[in-house]
Parts: C-alpha cells; structure tokens; sequence
C-alpha cells in the first residue's frame, strides 16, 4: 500500500471542501426558489456534532413568524445542502468536544447565513510546586 505525503492528504482535504463549496453556493438557488414557492420566509438548521458522529438536528421553516411544514422531499434537499454548507467551511465540528451551529436561509432576501462553533475544552494549572525530598520543606 502506497503511503501519502501529508501535502497529497491536505491537498485531498482542500479539494472536497472546494468541490462541497461548489456543491452549497450552486443548490442554494433553486432550494430558494422552491421555498418561494412554498410561502416559506426563512428556514432555521439546527447541528449539533461530538465524539466522532454529528447532524441536521432541525430544519425549521418559518412564515410571518410562525413555525410551518416543510415537505419531506424539499428537507431532504436541504439537509444534503446543508451538509455541503458544512463541509465548505473546513470546521471539524463533529469530533471530539464537537460543535453546533446555525445556517439561516433568508428567502425573501435571497441571501444564507452560517454560524459554526467549535466545542473546546480547556485545563489550567490550579497547584504545582516542588518539595525537597529530605526535608518535606518546599522549594
């Protein structure tokens, strides 16, 4: 088995973030333009990822303020698009300490927010110090 040099896996990586760009910026249209259709004003999608697995948790469309159906076959639509929207943006936020976020879709406005934020854990050193090991006395 041929072994890859970390340019080769980073040029990889950049090239499916590139490609799932391509694949967000040019469904987003017609995904829009369905909504119009529908009557829906804005869709709210919800994402929450950890550990190594992370999801569409909500798709939510919305129309003079007021929560609406979207059909099964347009949030579908949206979920896969929602997925390339995700991966554009290079942000691991399904492994680890994971992540959420929101992506808003404005129909009226033709326009699509994205907000991605990354879980951390953090750690500080609360006590350290050194003893001598004859005395007990600290150093």
């Amino acid at each position: 088995m041929a072994t890859s040099t970390i340019e080769e896996i980073m040029a990889g990586i950049e090239k499916d973030r590139a490609e799932a760009e391509a694949k967000a910026k040019g469904g987003i249209k017609s995904i829009a333009d369905l909504l119009a259709v529908a009557g829906i004003d804005s869709v709210e999608i919800y994402f929450d990822g950890a550990g190594d697995s992370g999801s569409i948790e909500e798709i939510a469309g919305i129309t003079d303020g007021e929560s609406v159906e979207i059909k099964d076959f347009l949030r579908e639509q949206i979920e896969s698009w929602a997925d390339a929207v995700l991966d554009s943006t290079g942000v691991d936020w399904y492994n680890n300490d994971g992540g959420f976020g929101t992506i808003t879709i404005d129909v009226k406005g033709r326009t699509y927010e994205y907000e991605v934020n990354q879980r951390q854990t953090t750690s500080s050193v609360e006590a350290s110090g050194t003893v001598n090991v004859d005395t007990g006395e600290e150093i």
